[in-house]
C-alpha cells in the first residue's frame, strides 16, 4: 500500500512537470509566431522597392496613395498591430516579461507617432481589446511636464 502511494506521488509529480514544460513550450511558440509575423511584414517591405516606397509615403501622407496602395498598407499595418495586440495579451497573462513588453510598446509608440499609421490605428481601434486600446492610448499621450531642476 505504501509503495503504491509513493509510486502514485512520483507519477503525479512527473505529470505536473511535463504539463509545465508543455505549457512553457506552447507560450514560447505562440510568442515566436507573433514575432515571425512582424519579421515577415518587415521582410516583405524590405524586399520590395515599390512596397518600401509607398510604405514610407503612407507613414506621413497616406491620402496620396492609390486605392490599391492604401489597401496594401492598411493590411500591413493592421497585421503588425494584431501581432502587437497578441504580444500585449501574452504580457497581461504573465507569459512574457515586462522588459519584453516595454520593447514592443516603444515600437508601437514610434510607429504610431506617424500620421498614417496613427490614422489607421484610430480607424480600427474598436477591433482590439479594451485593455490594449487603453495601453496604446496611454503610450501615445504626450509626456507630462518634468520637474524643474533644483
Amino acid at each position: 500500500m505504501v509503495v503504491t502511494l509513493v509510486y502514485l506521488a512520483i507519477q503525479v509529480r512527473q505529470n505536473n512537470s511535463q504539463l509545465r514544460e508543455s505549457a512553457a513550450a506552447t507560450r514560447a511558440a505562440t510568442y515566436q509566431n507573433a514575432m515571425d509575423l512582424i519579421a515577415e511584414i518587415n521582410l516583405e517591405i524590405a524586399k520590395s522597392p515599390e512596397l518600401a516606397k509607398f510604405h514610407g509615403i503612407s507613414r506621413e501622407d497616406f491620402d496620396t496613395l492609390s486605392e490599391v496602395e492604401r489597401t496594401q498598407c492598411t493590411s500591413l499595418h493592421l497585421n503588425a498591430m494584431r501581432a502587437q495586440h497578441h504580444i500585449f495579451l501574452q504580457y497581461r497573462a504573465g507569459l512574457i516579461d515586462e522588459a519584453s513588453w516595454r520593447s514592443h510598446a516603444n515600437g508601437i509608440r514610434v510607429v504610431l507617432s506617424r500620421s498614417g499609421p496613427r490614422f489607421l490605428y484610430e480607424s480600427w481601434k474598436a477591433s482590439f481589446s479594451p485593455g490594449f486600446v487603453a495601453e496604446v492610448d496611454r503610450l501615445l499621450e504626450p509626456p507630462g511636464p518634468t520637474e524643474p531642476a533644483a
